[in-house]
């Protein structure tokens, strides 16, 4: 056959065409690896631009949604304090829970006085100490606070905790307020609804009245996040309180 011919090296024309059919793979084989190579550089390159696009986009947020929650503190710490501070209100401070419900319930204090002073508390202490606690008061404290005295002016009780002031943790979601866990993919949502612990809490008449730092995602020893920063130990400022609870145990220990 023509194909075992021998030329005059002693090649045969199958060798050459085995010869030429691998060069062809080689080829085809090697654009090939130059193709996923260079697929996989451009990809590298999209998803790192892409990631440092987000993290700027986030720190945006952050810092966004963290200057309107200082602002609003700010702005009610400036109105309550406008009213002089008295002795009496550092004596309310010092009461403990059983005490503080007893005179709610005797009316010898009010239920709105007793959320007045500590919110004021809670926002100086946060700002003046920049111990930075409390992330965000809760609207609508106040008017709740005015219920709980006209359900007793009309000789009913809003419950066991009646006109009792409780700070929520900033995870805790509350009605009209943000609770993002420090995360910016949430920051912008505002929550419809009371979890299911606020909810409880505002059955026995007791009245939500600031929110408090957490770490982000819940998933950390120190209490710290992108959006509200870090909280600082009162007791020890070059220290942190813990967490994840570590805006309410430095609202505590501030006496909030």
């Amino acid at each position: 056959a023509k194909s075992l011919l021998i030329d005059a090296s002693g090649v045969t024309r199958r060798d050459v065409a085995s010869a030429a059919g691998r060069m062809a793979f080689s080829l085809v084989m090697r654009q090939g690896w130059l193709s996923a190579l260079s697929f996989a550089v451009g990809a590298t390159v999209v998803s790192y631009g892409w990631k440092k696009f987000r993290l700027f986009r986030n720190r945006r947020k952050h810092r966004q949604y963290g200057a309107e929650a200082a602002a609003a503190c700010k702005a009610l710490r400036d109105a309550l304090s406008q009213e002089e501070w008295s002795e009496e209100d550092e004596e309310l401070l010092r009461l403990d829970v059983e005490q503080l419900l007893e005179k709610l319930r005797s009316k010898e204090i009010t239920c709105t006085r007793a959320v007045r002073v500590y919110l004021r508390k809670a926002l100086d202490c946060s700002a003046q100490m920049n111990i930075n606690c409390v992330t965000q008061p809760i609207p609508g404290a106040l008017e709740h606070a005015a219920c709980c005295d006209q359900l007793l002016e009309s000789g009913q009780s809003a419950g066991l905790l009646h006109g009792l002031p409780v700070s929520i943790k900033e995870n805790m979601s509350v009605a009209g307020t943000r609770s993002h866990w420090g995360v910016a993919s949430q920051c912008g949502k505002v929550v419809a609804e009371d979890c299911a612990l606020v909810q409880v809490l505002k059955s026995h008449g007791a009245v939500p009245f600031v929110k408090t730092n957490v770490p982000q995602t819940m998933l950390s020893f120190e209490c710290s996040n992108p959006v509200y920063g870090v909280t600082l130990n009162p007791h020890d400022r070059s220290r942190g309180p813990g967490g994840s609870s570590g805006g309410e145990a430095a609202l505590m220990a501030l006496g909030g």
